[in-house]
């Protein structure tokens, strides 16, 4: 992080301020985690607890990647106690567990069967909707049927059963708004599901956890240790537990208990442990701060290049599942050709927020191409969500470029290129053509341009275009232009 900070209120800083501090205790004491990226010249470090922290202030979605005892659970338990200001313990006791059996009613809500005998029906929200952030893990061991069970929770933080709806009343901060959800997945092995691409798209980020290198053994039992002693209250935990379990008490009743908790705990605790207890108002100032934070030039028509690439064909139009994919020599070179389907507008927010993030967190008042080109946060967004083509995955079975999986690797391929002549990338597309891209960008913001842009942008209407982008734009300005 640079010592001089821009593009954030003072406010907002002291809260950047106490996210960096609180990532780099957990590293230290907690969670080890050797994740790192480089943004320029800047190494970011601990990637994977940083990104979990900026997902929980922006109460996104997380899928967490990786075959059982690579620390999944452990680390969204962890980041949910930080920043929740409540024992870790609590979240491990009431997370949720993927298996066939799991239904609404088992795990979010349920019918008081006394009282729908006696008065009617009376819902019973089960305490684990009453928390300020929700783990579900093995994910994918819901068939697709009850996946969807959680679809809107997860997208919009409402319940609905029997009639009566669940909004997460006032978890701190703003009321209603939707609670940080994880989900963990291991590979798919016996007992797991297929998870449908509409599912994937509600993931705004995904992160694989494997095996920590042997010579961090010492530092991981350390860690084990520490956070059993210093994030974790049994007895506290407990009470918690009667308290949401009390249903002479309401659902709101139990919330405000809750938040009430969260100062006694983390806020006494947390500042003796060298981190910082930051309240829900603090966190939710800040995520309004960092999606004010403009996106440079470079960066927006760059990533309006990615989108039209990966969603718009120039035989097919947009960028259908369905459709045979183009094979000629002119084709290949765009992104379209390489993937099946293209991304939805949530995985173009999504890149946003966690690049306006990074901006802010590095101290930067605006994005740049180097928040964006070869760093972790696009790949990190859309690895899960792009589906290539048999074809383009199948070239590149043998050999990875730094050691990723196989869609965090195919997805830099395909944005960023591989160094070679035949494999260039959104990026190198974009090179090509960033004069004639900011040009269209500028007269469709302006409506206006000097006389030797307006013969300039003649050109891109009257001649013939092979770029998604300059196709679109095209038809925009033979309207436009007329």
């Amino acid at each position: 992080m640079t010592e001089e900070r821009q593009g954030l209120s003072e406010e907002a800083r002291a809260t950047m301020e106490k996210i960096n501090r609180n990532c780099q205790a957990i590293a230290q004491n907690y969670f080890i985690d050797t994740d790192f990226d480089r943004v320029g010249d800047v190494e970011v470090e601990p990637w994977k607890i940083l990104m979990s922290s900026f997902s929980y202030m922006g109460r996104k979605n997380v899928v967490e990647l990786g075959d059982w005892g690579g620390g999944k659970t452990t680390l969204a338990q962890i980041i949910s106690a930080v920043y929740s200001g409540l024992p870790m313990d609590l979240f491990a006791a009431l997370q949720l567990q993927g298996h066939p059996d799991q239904t609404k009613d088992t795990m979010m809500s349920r019918l008081d069967v006394h009282e729908t005998i006696a008065k009617g029906e009376k819902v019973v929200w089960q305490p684990t909707v009453l928390l300020p952030s929700v783990t579900l893990d093995e994910f994918n061991w819901l068939p697709a049927g009850k996946m969807s069970t959680v679809q809107e929770w997860i997208r919009e933080g409402m319940i609905e059963a029997y009639g009566e709806v669940w909004d997460g009343g006032d978890q701190g901060g703003e009321s209603g708004l939707k609670i940080p959800f994880t989900a963990t997945v291991n590979y798919n092995g016996d007992g797991s599901y297929n998870m449908p691409p509409k599912m994937w798209d509600r993931f705004d980020i995904s992160m694989e956890l494997g095996q920590t290198e042997a010579m961090y053994d010492e530092l991981v039992e350390d860690a084990q240790r520490n956070f059993r002693r210093d994030l974790c209250d049994r007895q506290m935990t407990m009470e918690i537990l009667r308290t949401l379990n009390d249903k002479g008490k309401t659902p709101e009743e139990r919330v405000k208990y809750l938040v009430g908790l969260t100062e006694k705990f983390g806020g006494e605790r947390w500042p003796g442990l060298g981190m910082e207890y930051i309240t829900r108002e603090e966190m939710d100032s800040l995520y309004r701060e960092i999606n004010g934070i403009p996106l440079g030039k470079d960066a927006n028509t760059f990533l309006k290049v990615l989108a039209d690439e990966l969603n718009f064909t120039r035989a097919h139009g947009f960028n259908r599942r369905h459709d045979p994919r183009e094979a000629t020599d002119q084709d290949k070179v765009y992104a379209y050709s390489k993937v099946m389907g293209g991304i939805s507008q949530r995985g173009r927010d999504a890149i946003k927020f966690y690049a306006r993030a990074l901006a802010a967190y590095l101290g930067d008042s605006e994005v740049r191409m180097e928040h964006l080109n070869g760093t972790r946060v696009i790949v990190d967004t859309l690895a899960h969500r792009l589906a290539f083509t048999p074809h383009f995955e199948g070239k590149y079975t043998r050999a990875r470029m730094s050691g990723e999986r196989k869609e965090a690797d195919l997805t830099r391929r395909v944005v960023f290129g591989d160094g070679t002549a035949s494999e260039r990338g959104v990026k190198g597309n974009y090179d090509d053509i960033a004069d004639q891209v900011k040009l269209v960008d500028a007269y469709f913001i302006r409506g206006e341009l000097g006389s030797s842009d307006m013969e300039k942008l003649m050109r891109i209407r009257d001649e013939p275009q092979n770029h998604p982008f300059l196709v679109n734009a095209q038809k925009y300005l033979k309207r436009a232009l007329r």
